[in-house]
């Protein structure tokens, strides 16, 4: 009777254990259990340079998603229903992620609600960061408050975590101006994994460097179309700072910023500030038409399309948004970098 026992206990618990691995092994690295009301025909899922993840599944209650490599990312999820996307606003279309086999309970109700998420702590510290900064902002908390409170975040998200690198990008354009509290947040950087340092949508720890080692730039190494489509490179003179707007045609805070500009030439001038619009745009016409109707007639030039000068342009300087403003000195070490103009204008103490 006894063995009779024990063999029962045998195969209760070796049959257990090899049901919870079984269970395990049915996990896929992202497990989404979703329900709705609207009739979703599929799901995309995709990291932020869509170079690593890009997965698009049929929509049913379970999901279960085998991405190419380990989930350590911000990650946007679109809703798409006979073959369009439906809404999914900000910040519901984004989940931060880091983990094995993540779970994901919730629903679709015209965005994306999560009721519980296992296996990823970085979402949850996420939202209690969000939370805490609108409160620390809402309270009007000085600057010397919130910057402790950012470079914390960025310190003790450790080396690993992707988000703490848009923690930190947030806390340079705060302090785009401010060499010293950049030099805080570069040597917590430094520290980082050199993947997050290195990823292409963050670029706090290159811009924070570029600035601190004073690194010099030759902008007249690379080559434009002018106005009459011929190869032109730009004219760097020691007495002037250049200042190099890049945009696009149909960039609409470009252009709006395009039309205080046309109004801001002389001041610019006084300030001995060489301005160079650098377009994006690949039509000659497109590009061309706009400036003449508008009127533009300061120094404005293209990428090639036929060269690689954008791409490594884009790279040297981190470019990752339009528009985007550099001030170089006239040594050229960059004095400023930023994306909005009325905050040049402020810099340059330009009314």
């Amino acid at each position: 009777m006894k063995k009779m026992i024990i063999l029962l206990l045998c195969i209760s618990i070796y049959g257990c254990g090899n049901e919870n691995k079984n269970d395990l092994q049915e996990l896929a690295d992202l497990n989404l259990y979703l329900t709705t009301n609207e009739k979703i025909d599929s799901l995309i899922i995709f990291d932020l340079t869509q170079q690593r993840e890009l997965h698009k599944v049929a929509f049913t209650d379970t999901m279960r998603i085998k991405f190419n490599d380990s989930i350590n990312d911000n990650y946007q999820i679109k809703f798409l229903k006979d073959g369009n996307q439906i809404p999914n606003p900000f910040p519901y279309d984004q989940l931060w992620l880091k983990g094995e086999n993540i779970e994901l309970k919730g629903r679709y109700d015209g965005k994306l609600v999560i009721d519980t998420l296992i296996g990823s702590d970085m979402h949850y510290k996420s939202l209690a960061f969000r939370k805490n900064f609108k409160e620390l902002t809402s309270q009007k908390s000085d600057t010397v408050e919130i910057n402790k409170f950012l470079l914390k975040t960025v310190s003790d998200l450790g080396r690993d975590e992707i988000f703490s690198m848009d923690v930190a990008d947030l806390f340079a354009r705060r302090n785009q101006n401010n060499i010293e509290e950049l030099k805080k947040l570069n040597a917590i950087l430094e520290k980082k994994n050199p993947l997050l340092k290195n990823h292409p949508m963050f670029t706090s720890y290159r811009d924070t460097k570029s600035l601190i080692e004073n690194k010099v730039f030759d902008v007249s190494q690379y080559s434009f179309l002018n106005w009459d489509n011929q190869s032109e490179s730009i004219g760097i003179s020691s007495d002037k700072m250049i200042l190099m707007d890049f945009w696009f045609v149909g960039c609409t805070p470009c252009e709006r910023d395009h039309k205080i500009i046309a109004k801001d030439l002389k001041a610019l001038k006084d300030k001995n500030i060489k301005l160079v619009s650098i377009s994006t745009t690949q039509e000659f016409d497109v590009w061309k038409n706009y400036l003449q109707k508008n009127e533009y007639d300061w120094y404005n030039l293209r990428f090639n399309p036929n060269n690689s000068d954008r791409e490594e342009m884009d790279k040297e300087f981190s470019i990752e948004g339009y528009p985007t403003y550099i001030l170089l000195n006239t040594d050229g070490t960059i004095a400023l970098k930023i994306g909005n103009y009325q905050q040049l204008k402020n810099y340059l103490k330009m009314s």
